[in-house]
């Protein structure tokens, strides 16, 4: 019956070990995907700039080929 306990008494402190590794991982993951949402953001932010500037530049280069035409 002694080494049943002293089993159930590890096997409790394994879980217990695990719970908390669980705990951690989880809220790491919780931050991680905060940053990733954060840049994903940022990404989308500066993708349409760029989608901006190039359509900019594309009216800029049209009305400068319109000049040199006429």
């Amino acid at each position: 019956m002694q080494i049943l306990k002293k089993e159930l008494n590890c096997f409790r402190d394994k879980v217990s070990k695990a719970e908390v590794t669980a705990e951690l991982v989880e809220k790491k993951n919780k931050d991680e995907n905060e940053k990733l949402k954060e840049l994903q953001a940022q990404f989308r932010v500066a993708n349409d700039t760029c989608q901006e500037a190039f359509t900019h530049l594309q009216s800029l280069r049209r009305q400068l080929y319109g000049k040199i035409a006429s």
